[in-house]
């Protein structure tokens, strides 16, 4: 009978030892495919990002405003127009903004340079210098193409999970 080296490990801290490791395999997978799917979707072309983004903000088109409502988006247009100027966007890069009349105390960039405000953070706000600086944030937001990066990385990352479970996956998708 040949002589086997046998190590007297305890099934169990074999088995911690091996979900230890896959867990750790797991978190470089995801922190590679995230920084590189993050690069690559900051590259993609910006009129494709538009594209893209078409449908995304037209509800917000479409809603009927009053016209304190009405005016607050004209007054930011003008004011986003102006700040774009001053930031030297890039060529092709117009930022569209829309307003929403939500109570919500927020603004947001997203994909293909729309930038939402909302009535909320209008009302908190108190000054035209206030609401020039959230504004300008959220223009360098689409300028630096962090919605999109975002989503790429979203996206990537939502794959890479999904091979250890689907429902993993589709949580880090959406």
């Amino acid at each position: 009978v040949e002589d086997l080296h046998a190590e007297d490990i305890h099934p169990l801290k074999e088995f911690a030892w091996l979900i230890v490791g896959t867990g750790l395999l797991i978190v470089a997978m995801v922190a590679g495919v995230s920084f590189f799917a993050g690069a690559i979707a900051a590259r993609v072309p910006y009129s494709v990002e538009r594209d893209y983004a078409a449908g995304l903000t037209q509800h917000l088109e479409d809603s009927v405003l009053d016209a304190q409502g009405a005016a607050a988006r004209t007054s930011l247009r003008e004011l986003a127009d102006e700040l774009g100027r001053d930031m030297d966007l890039p060529e092709g890069m117009p930022v569209s903004v829309h307003y929403s009349d939500a109570s919500v105390a927020n603004a947001m960039a997203t994909l293909g340079g729309n930038v939402i405000f909302f009535r909320g953070l209008l009302a908190e706000l108190d000054s035209e210098d206030a609401v020039a600086m959230v504004l300008a944030h959220e223009i360098a937001h689409a300028r630096l193409r962090h919605p999109v990066t975002g989503l790429g990385r979203g996206i990537a990352v939502g794959l890479v999970l999904s091979t250890v479970s689907s429902s993993l996956g589709e949580l880090a998708a959406s």
